[in-house]
This record gives C-alpha cells, structure tokens and sequence, in this order.
C-alpha cells in the first residue's frame, strides 16, 4: 500500500541518516544520533554539548495556574464535537512522521528528496531525546494526574508533561525549513502545522497549553545552534530546491 511504501522509504532514509558519517565542524554528528537514543534521558546531561542542556527554558506554570489550565481542559473536553473531529488527527500524530511535513512541501512520496526528509528524520530523532532531557528536569505530571475528572483520548506517554515534545519537534522541522529556504511560501503552512500537531495534544488530553508554549519555546531557542550543528545537512537538502 502506500502507506506502507511511504514508511519503507523513510525507515531506509532513516537508516542512511543514522550511518552516515558527520562533516567536520558538526556539533552532533549523525552518527551520534543513535548514542544519544541508547544513553536515555537520565545520562542527556553528559551524551549532549553543554549548550543544548542549559537552554533557558521557563519552569511550568505553579499549582493555580496548572489548576485553571485543566479547568481549560476540562472545557475543551466537554466541545465533544471539536475534540470528535480532531481525534483522526490525534491518533494519527501519536507518532510522528514526516508526511505532515512533506505534503505541504508537495514532496510526498517524490525521489529527489532525500536530503530533506534525511534533514527532517534526523531533527525529529535528536529532538526527541532533548526534549526527554527536559522533561525529566522539570517532572511536570500530566494534566490528568492533576484533574482525574479529564480522560485523555490517548494513554499518557511514560515520560513527563513539560514541554510538549510534538510541540518542540514539529516547530524545530518548521524553524529548520526556513533556515534552508527562508523565501518559500510553504514556511508559514509548516509553522501552522506544527501548532495544530501540537494543539492537537491539548485537545487529546496529553498536555497543557503551556507545554505547547515551552515546545515552541524550545524550538526557538535551539533553531541557531541547529543551524550549525546541522549546517551540511541543510546545505545539503537546499541543493534539492534551488
């Protein structure tokens, strides 16, 4: 099918992600991604450059304010027509691939690509335990382990609430695009995107409107050490469309 042809190819552009060699000059190269996967979240401190650990990330909203956010919550629970016809999308994004991405992009499923969603795999992979990093430094319980009246349409993921990492992966591939080709039309689509992607969460239940926020925080802030640490690979996807 081709959904299944579409999930081949990005587990063989995964796989070339993972073994190829880093340039010089690179702060994380390639072939670190996968160190960084097997080291887990408790060891991030040591596996990660000590910039990407001391990002100045605001701590989650005190107990009142997390309070009239699950209250928020609560409300969006109850717009059972809103929440009905985003659950599609919410089960859909539970894990992220790239076809949000590349559809906008009009690449879905073209050769000639393979920089790009190379670029995209590898940010979504790095990201991914950067924000497990975090997660595990501020230990924020998710929303309904504060309010047990909000029944999350997705069980909740084992690691912690703050930040969102939909939030802070979408909106880093978003910052990454317009590093690459900041002129493109599709920029302002992948930044609506992953807002939606990460709203989307809200609506399920799994984070508060907050975590979103820090996501796209974080997603800012890493969007210049991105720039260097994976400057090859975006001059690389920038030779597939200019």
């Amino acid at each position: 099918t081709q959904s299944t042809s579409r999930r081949q190819r990005q587990m063989c552009i995964r796989d070339r992600a993972s073994t190829a060699a880093g340039a010089a000059g690179t702060l994380v190269p390639t072939d670190a991604i996968l160190r960084l996967h097997r080291a887990g979240a408790g060891a991030m401190d040591k596996a990660l450059p000590g910039e990407w650990t001391s990002i100045d990330l605001p701590p989650p909203p005190g107990p009142d304010l997390t309070r009239l956010e699950t209250e928020l919550q609560l409300a969006m629970q109850d717009n059972t027509a809103e929440r009905t016809a985003r659950t599609p999308d919410i089960h859909a994004e539970a894990t992220l691939d790239l076809t949000a991405f590349t559809r906008p992009l009009g690449i879905d499923g073209l050769s000639g690509y393979e920089n790009t969603e190379g670029l995209f795999l590898e940010l979504l992979m790095v990201t991914e335990m950067i924000g497990l990093y975090y997660k595990d430094l501020y230990n924020r319980l998710r929303p309904n382990q504060v309010e047990p009246r909000l029944r999350p349409v997705l069980a909740n993921p084992a690691h912690q609430a703050y930040p969102s990492n939909h939030s802070f992966q979408c909106h880093t591939l978003a910052y990454a695009f317009n590093t690459v080709l900041p002129e493109h039309p599709a920029t302002e689509v992948l930044s609506r995107v992953a807002l939606n992607v990460a709203q989307n969460r809200e609506w399920a239940g799994l984070h508060y409107p907050s975590d979103t926020a820090a996501g796209r925080h974080l997603a800012q802030q890493f969007a210049p050490l991105f720039a260097e640490s994976f400057a090859d690979r975006m001059q690389a996807a920038q030779s597939e469309w200019i």
